[in-house]
């Protein structure tokens, strides 16, 4: 995970930490206060958006709907939209090198 992934806890600004929903369990091995399983399936959206896996794919493993990942996570993809613009401009070089080659 790249080290200048931040997100918002409790108001803060923090550095993302992987593990931190995971590894904070009590000694019967249950979460410890405030950590939820939906704080987990939380976690779990926040980091797949950061690992860069397309919306579509969060979507069908959390088992909602694009528009739910997009209006919840939206915050997290602010580069989204140039990503987006730069593998179809790559798509469109492409088909024009390949345009060129045949004559």
């Amino acid at each position: 995970m790249p080290p200048d992934v931040r997100v918002i806890n409790n108001g803060r600004i923090a550095a993302l930490d992987p593990l931190a929903g995971f590894t904070r369990l009590d000694a019967n091995g249950k979460l410890r206060a405030g950590r939820t399983p939906y704080l987990l399936r939380h976690t779990f959206a926040s980091f797949a958006i950061a690992a860069g896996i397309p919306t579509f794919e969060i979507a069908r493993m959390m088992g909602t709907s694009i528009e739910q990942i997009e209006k919840t996570y939206g915050h997290l993809l602010p580069d989204a939209l140039k990503r987006g613009r730069a593998a179809l401009e790559a798509f469109d070089a492409r088909s024009d090198d390949k345009r060129e080659a045949r004559g």
